[in-house]
Protein backbone atom coordinates (compact mmCIF):
# COMPACT_ATOMS: atom_id res chain seq x y z
CA UNK A 1 0.00 0.00 0.00
CA UNK A 2 2.58 2.32 0.90
CA UNK A 3 4.51 1.47 -2.43
CA UNK A 4 1.20 2.34 -4.29
CA UNK A 5 1.22 5.67 -2.42
CA UNK A 6 4.53 6.48 -3.09
CA UNK A 7 3.76 5.29 -6.99
CA UNK A 8 0.97 8.02 -7.64
CA UNK A 9 2.73 10.97 -5.70
CA UNK A 10 5.50 10.18 -8.34
CA UNK A 11 3.10 10.08 -11.08
CA UNK A 12 1.11 13.17 -10.09
CA UNK A 13 4.78 15.50 -9.88
CA UNK A 14 5.83 13.74 -13.12
CA UNK A 15 2.33 15.23 -14.69
CA UNK A 16 2.39 18.42 -13.31
CA UNK A 17 5.79 19.38 -14.02
CA UNK A 18 7.22 17.74 -16.72
CA UNK A 19 10.84 17.20 -17.19
CA UNK A 20 11.22 18.94 -20.63
CA UNK A 21 8.77 22.14 -19.35
CA UNK A 22 10.57 26.08 -20.16
CA UNK A 23 10.92 27.80 -17.04
CA UNK A 24 7.72 28.94 -14.70
CA UNK A 25 9.02 33.01 -15.71
CA UNK A 26 7.21 32.48 -19.36
CA UNK A 27 3.61 34.21 -19.08
CA UNK A 28 1.07 33.66 -21.18
CA UNK A 29 -1.58 36.64 -22.20
CA UNK A 30 -5.12 35.96 -20.89
CA UNK A 31 -7.98 35.55 -23.25
CA UNK A 32 -10.52 38.50 -23.14
CA UNK A 33 -13.79 38.53 -22.50
CA UNK A 34 -16.07 36.98 -25.66
CA UNK A 35 -17.98 40.24 -25.48
CA UNK A 36 -14.51 42.17 -25.83
CA UNK A 37 -13.79 40.63 -28.66
CA UNK A 38 -14.20 41.76 -32.46
CA UNK A 39 -16.76 40.40 -34.43
CA UNK A 40 -15.19 38.05 -36.57
CA UNK A 41 -12.01 37.83 -35.02
CA UNK A 42 -11.68 35.61 -32.46
CA UNK A 43 -8.36 35.60 -31.57
CA UNK A 44 -7.68 39.94 -31.75
CA UNK A 45 -8.34 41.67 -28.62
CA UNK A 46 -9.50 45.01 -29.34
CA UNK A 47 -8.31 47.28 -25.87
CA UNK A 48 -10.93 49.64 -24.75
CA UNK A 49 -9.38 52.58 -25.89
CA UNK A 50 -10.08 52.55 -29.45
CA UNK A 51 -13.12 51.06 -28.87
CA UNK A 52 -15.57 54.38 -29.93
CA UNK A 53 -18.89 54.24 -30.68
CA UNK A 54 -20.19 55.51 -34.11
CA UNK A 55 -21.68 58.79 -31.99
CA UNK A 56 -18.00 59.13 -30.86
CA UNK A 57 -16.41 59.05 -34.71
CA UNK A 58 -18.83 61.46 -35.36
CA UNK A 59 -18.03 64.11 -32.80
CA UNK A 60 -14.61 63.43 -33.44
CA UNK A 61 -15.15 64.12 -37.10
CA UNK A 62 -16.81 67.11 -36.63
CA UNK A 63 -14.55 68.55 -33.99
CA UNK A 64 -11.60 68.47 -36.99
CA UNK A 65 -13.87 69.77 -39.33
CA UNK A 66 -14.66 73.00 -37.46
CA UNK A 67 -10.92 73.10 -36.25
CA UNK A 68 -10.14 73.27 -40.33
CA UNK A 69 -12.64 75.58 -41.17
CA UNK A 70 -11.43 78.09 -37.93
CA UNK A 71 -7.38 77.82 -39.52
CA UNK A 72 -8.85 78.43 -42.69
CA UNK A 73 -10.87 81.48 -42.01
CA UNK A 74 -7.53 83.17 -39.61
CA UNK A 75 -5.28 82.45 -43.23
CA UNK A 76 -7.58 83.63 -45.17
CA UNK A 77 -7.66 86.58 -42.66
CA UNK A 78 -4.14 86.97 -42.61
CA UNK A 79 -4.54 87.32 -46.50
CA UNK A 80 -7.29 90.15 -47.09
CA UNK A 81 -5.03 92.28 -44.35
CA UNK A 82 -2.08 91.05 -46.96
CA UNK A 83 -3.45 92.17 -49.95
CA UNK A 84 -5.68 95.36 -48.74
CA UNK A 85 -3.43 97.77 -49.28
CA UNK A 86 -4.63 101.17 -50.93
CA UNK A 87 -4.40 101.48 -54.61
CA UNK A 88 -2.13 103.10 -56.24
CA UNK A 89 -3.49 106.17 -58.88
CA UNK A 90 -1.90 108.56 -60.97
CA UNK A 91 -3.22 112.37 -59.92
CA UNK A 92 -2.44 115.90 -60.58
CA UNK A 93 -2.75 119.45 -59.48
CA UNK A 94 -4.83 122.06 -61.54
CA UNK A 95 -5.61 126.05 -60.66
CA UNK A 96 -7.83 127.56 -62.93
CA UNK A 97 -9.78 131.17 -62.48
CA UNK A 98 -12.87 130.92 -59.68
CA UNK A 99 -15.97 129.76 -61.31
CA UNK A 100 -18.07 131.90 -62.89
CA UNK A 101 -15.48 134.65 -63.63
CA UNK A 102 -14.98 135.97 -66.88
CA UNK A 103 -11.68 133.98 -67.65
CA UNK A 104 -13.81 130.98 -66.64
CA UNK A 105 -16.32 131.90 -69.52
CA UNK A 106 -13.89 132.73 -71.47
CA UNK A 107 -11.83 129.54 -71.85
CA UNK A 108 -14.80 127.24 -71.78
CA UNK A 109 -15.95 129.18 -74.80
CA UNK A 110 -13.18 128.37 -76.75
CA UNK A 111 -12.18 124.94 -75.84
CA UNK A 112 -16.10 123.51 -76.81
CA UNK A 113 -16.54 125.30 -80.11
CA UNK A 114 -13.08 123.64 -80.84
CA UNK A 115 -14.53 120.42 -79.71
CA UNK A 116 -17.32 120.63 -81.72
CA UNK A 117 -15.54 121.74 -84.55
CA UNK A 118 -12.89 119.26 -84.84
CA UNK A 119 -15.36 116.58 -83.46
CA UNK A 120 -12.51 115.95 -80.00
CA UNK A 121 -13.59 115.38 -76.54
CA UNK A 122 -14.12 118.83 -74.12
CA UNK A 123 -12.95 118.94 -71.03
CA UNK A 124 -12.53 121.05 -67.87
CA UNK A 125 -10.12 124.41 -68.40
CA UNK A 126 -6.98 124.19 -66.22
CA UNK A 127 -3.48 125.16 -65.97
CA UNK A 128 -1.93 121.99 -64.67
CA UNK A 129 0.50 122.76 -61.88
CA UNK A 130 2.02 119.51 -61.36
CA UNK A 131 1.50 115.91 -62.76
CA UNK A 132 1.73 112.80 -62.49
CA UNK A 133 2.09 111.21 -59.26
CA UNK A 134 1.42 107.35 -58.95
CA UNK A 135 1.01 106.65 -54.86
CA UNK A 136 -2.09 106.83 -52.60
CA UNK A 137 -4.52 109.47 -52.49
CA UNK A 138 -4.33 109.64 -48.86
CA UNK A 139 -1.02 110.37 -49.41
CA UNK A 140 -1.81 112.87 -52.17
CA UNK A 141 -4.19 114.74 -50.17
CA UNK A 142 -2.19 115.50 -47.49
CA UNK A 143 1.40 116.53 -49.95
CA UNK A 144 -1.44 119.16 -51.73
CA UNK A 145 -3.18 120.31 -48.47
CA UNK A 146 0.53 121.29 -47.10
CA UNK A 147 1.48 123.08 -50.37
CA UNK A 148 -1.61 125.20 -50.50
CA UNK A 149 -1.00 125.89 -46.42
CA UNK A 150 2.38 127.90 -47.82
CA UNK A 151 1.28 129.06 -51.27
CA UNK A 152 0.04 132.45 -51.85
CA UNK A 153 -2.18 133.40 -54.52
CA UNK A 154 -0.82 132.23 -57.81
CA UNK A 155 -1.51 135.30 -60.91
CA UNK A 156 -1.40 133.51 -64.59
CA UNK A 157 -1.30 135.03 -67.52
CA UNK A 158 -1.22 133.69 -71.28
CA UNK A 159 1.43 134.89 -73.82
CA UNK A 160 0.71 132.88 -77.35
CA UNK A 161 -1.58 130.48 -78.34
CA UNK A 162 0.63 127.42 -79.43
CA UNK A 163 0.37 124.21 -80.21
CA UNK A 164 1.94 120.76 -79.44
CA UNK A 165 2.65 116.84 -80.57
CA UNK A 166 1.46 115.49 -77.09
CA UNK A 167 -2.40 114.33 -77.08
CA UNK A 168 -3.01 116.86 -74.23
CA UNK A 169 -1.06 119.59 -75.90
CA UNK A 170 -2.32 119.90 -79.02
CA UNK A 171 -3.38 123.38 -78.91
CA UNK A 172 -2.88 125.49 -76.00
CA UNK A 173 -2.08 128.55 -74.20
CA UNK A 174 1.60 129.11 -73.33
CA UNK A 175 1.37 130.72 -69.98
CA UNK A 176 3.81 133.21 -68.53
CA UNK A 177 6.28 132.20 -65.83
CA UNK A 178 6.85 134.04 -62.08
CA UNK A 179 8.03 133.13 -58.72
CA UNK A 180 5.00 132.02 -57.37
CA UNK A 181 3.62 129.96 -59.92
CA UNK A 182 7.59 128.26 -60.23
CA UNK A 183 7.91 127.76 -56.67
CA UNK A 184 4.00 126.25 -56.67
CA UNK A 185 5.32 123.58 -59.15
CA UNK A 186 8.49 122.52 -57.64
CA UNK A 187 6.99 122.71 -53.85
CA UNK A 188 4.18 119.90 -55.28
CA UNK A 189 7.62 118.21 -57.49
CA UNK A 190 9.43 117.80 -53.83
CA UNK A 191 6.26 116.50 -52.15
CA UNK A 192 5.05 114.27 -54.15
CA UNK A 193 8.80 112.67 -55.25
CA UNK A 194 8.23 111.48 -51.40
CA UNK A 195 4.94 109.84 -51.63
CA UNK A 196 4.95 108.21 -54.55
CA UNK A 197 6.38 107.97 -58.46
CA UNK A 198 6.50 111.15 -59.91
CA UNK A 199 6.03 111.43 -64.30
CA UNK A 200 6.35 114.42 -65.88
CA UNK A 201 5.15 115.00 -69.43
CA UNK A 202 8.01 117.48 -70.18
CA UNK A 203 11.69 117.83 -69.27
CA UNK A 204 11.31 121.86 -67.48
CA UNK A 205 7.88 122.94 -66.29
CA UNK A 206 5.67 124.29 -68.90
CA UNK A 207 2.75 126.17 -67.55
CA UNK A 208 -0.10 125.68 -70.01
CA UNK A 209 -4.03 125.87 -70.02
CA UNK A 210 -5.15 123.50 -73.13
CA UNK A 211 -7.63 124.36 -75.46
CA UNK A 212 -7.91 121.23 -77.66
CA UNK A 213 -6.99 117.46 -76.64
CA UNK A 214 -6.14 115.08 -80.19
CA UNK A 215 -3.87 113.40 -81.81
CA UNK A 216 -4.12 116.00 -85.58
CA UNK A 217 -1.88 116.41 -88.17
CA UNK A 218 0.64 119.20 -88.42
CA UNK A 219 -1.47 121.53 -90.93
CA UNK A 220 -5.03 120.90 -88.37
CA UNK A 221 -3.13 121.97 -85.54
CA UNK A 222 -1.73 124.78 -87.13
CA UNK A 223 -5.04 126.03 -89.00
CA UNK A 224 -6.49 125.59 -85.65
CA UNK A 225 -3.77 127.60 -83.62
CA UNK A 226 -4.23 130.06 -86.45
CA UNK A 227 -8.28 129.92 -86.25
CA UNK A 228 -8.16 130.60 -82.02
CA UNK A 229 -5.41 133.45 -82.41
CA UNK A 230 -7.38 135.32 -84.97
CA UNK A 231 -10.69 134.89 -83.15
CA UNK A 232 -10.11 134.66 -79.51
CA UNK A 233 -6.47 135.54 -78.96
CA UNK A 234 -6.73 139.64 -77.58
CA UNK A 235 -9.13 138.64 -74.96
CA UNK A 236 -7.00 135.18 -74.31
CA UNK A 237 -3.70 137.45 -74.39
CA UNK A 238 -5.32 140.22 -72.89
CA UNK A 239 -6.77 140.70 -69.16
CA UNK A 240 -9.94 139.06 -70.31
CA UNK A 241 -7.58 135.64 -70.05
CA UNK A 242 -5.54 136.40 -67.37
CA UNK A 243 -6.53 135.18 -63.37
CA UNK A 244 -5.61 134.74 -60.45
CA UNK A 245 -5.64 131.15 -58.74
CA UNK A 246 -7.49 131.29 -55.47
CA UNK A 247 -6.97 127.24 -54.59
CA UNK A 248 -5.54 124.02 -56.00
CA UNK A 249 -7.91 121.16 -56.80
CA UNK A 250 -6.51 117.42 -57.38
CA UNK A 251 -7.84 115.16 -59.82
CA UNK A 252 -7.39 111.48 -60.69
CA UNK A 253 -6.43 111.66 -64.20
CA UNK A 254 -5.44 108.05 -65.68
CA UNK A 255 -2.79 109.48 -68.77
CA UNK A 256 -3.94 106.21 -70.91
CA UNK A 257 -7.64 107.47 -70.42
CA UNK A 258 -7.70 109.68 -73.44
CA UNK A 259 -11.73 109.98 -73.03
CA UNK A 260 -11.52 111.18 -69.67
CA UNK A 261 -14.31 108.94 -68.43
CA UNK A 262 -12.57 107.99 -65.14
CA UNK A 263 -11.12 111.51 -64.16
CA UNK A 264 -12.76 112.80 -61.36
CA UNK A 265 -11.84 115.64 -59.23
CA UNK A 266 -10.90 114.29 -55.57
CA UNK A 267 -10.31 117.50 -53.22
CA UNK A 268 -10.04 121.37 -53.27
CA UNK A 269 -7.60 123.27 -50.94
CA UNK A 270 -7.67 127.53 -50.65
CA UNK A 271 -3.90 128.86 -51.07
CA UNK A 272 -3.16 130.55 -47.92
CA UNK A 273 0.37 131.18 -48.08
CA UNK A 274 1.44 134.48 -47.55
Amino acid sequence: FSVSLMNRDVKQRTFTSPPHAKSTTTTTTPRPPPHLMRRGAQSTFVPPIFRVSFVGRLIALLALACTSLAALAVLNGARSRTHTAPPMRSYSVWIGPPKESRAALLHRQVVDKSARHLSTPPFEPHVTLFAIVQGRQDAVLAAARRVAARTPRIPVRFKSVAKGERYFQCVYLLAEKNDVLVNANAALAREMASIGRVETPNDLYMPHLSLVYGHLPEHAREEMRTSISTEFGEALLGNDGAFVAESISVHETDPKDTSMKSWRTIAEYPLKGP
